[in-house]
């Protein structure tokens, strides 16, 4: 016997009645991820989206991340 599937209307009206996040904490969700991760690197960090290469803040000038350091920091924010 299989349990009934919610259908997009079901979930959609339970998303609505739970209370939204209080500003300031992060949603524990791939977006909250991407958006602490965003505040906590996108001063250091942009992505091109013309080229498909992330660039990194050099002190005065962007450049292509060559080695992998943009990886790295979102390895070292995973397991945080």
């Amino acid at each position: 016997m299989s349990s009934p599937r919610a259908t997009l209307a079901q979930l959609h009206a339970v998303r609505k009645a739970l209370p939204a996040p209080e500003p300031g904490l992060d949603v524990l969700s791939e977006l909250g991820a991407a958006e602490r991760f965003a505040r906590l690197h996108g001063h250091d960090l942009r992505y091109d989206h013309r080229r498909g290469r992330w660039l990194t803040w050099a002190g005065h000038r962007w450049s292509l991340d060559l080695d992998g350091s943009v990886v790295r920091l979102g390895h070292a924010f995973c397991r945080r």
